[in-house]
C-alpha cells in the first residue's frame, strides 16, 4: 500500500500565487510601438484578475523572442500558467535588461509578436 504525506492544519510558506496576486511587469522589447498594450489585452483574455504594474519598453529594442521572466520563486505556478497561455518559454532575465522593481514576473516582447 503506498501512502502519501497528508498535512493537515496550517501550512508551511505562504500559498502559491496566482495571476490575480502576481505583479506582472510588461516590456517592449522590440521597435514596434503598442505592443505592450496588445500584450496586456491578451492576458487579460486568459486572465482577466491578472496584475499588471507597469508597461515599458526594454532597454534594448532587438529581442527575437517573447519570453516569460520569474523575477519571485513563489510565482512560478502564475508564471507557467501565462507562458502556456500566451504559448511562449520561460528564459532568464535577458543580458543588458534590468529587474523591474517590484514585479513578481516579466513579459519581454519580442520581434515574434510583430
Amino acid at each position: 500500500v503506498n501512502i502519501a504525506p497528508l498535512t493537515v492544519g496550517e501550512t508551511t510558506g505562504a500559498p502559491q500565487q496566482n495571476q490575480a496576486a502576481a505583479k506582472i511587469a510588461i516590456r517592449n522589447g522590440a521597435s514596434v510601438p503598442g505592443l505592450a498594450a496588445k500584450m496586456e489585452t491578451e492576458i487579460k483574455k486568459s486572465f482577466p484578475e491578472a496584475n499588471i504594474i507597469s508597461k515599458e519598453n526594454a532597454k534594448k529594442n532587438d529581442h527575437a523572442k517573447t519570453i516569460v521572466v520569474l523575477l519571485n520563486k513563489e510565482a512560478s505556478d502564475a508564471a507557467s500558467s501565462l507562458a502556456k497561455a500566451l504559448n511562449i518559454s520561460i528564459a532568464d532575465l535577458p543580458e543588458g535588461e534590468e529587474k523591474p522593481a517590484d514585479a513578481d514576473i516579466l513579459i519581454l516582447i519580442g520581434k515574434d509578436r510583430t
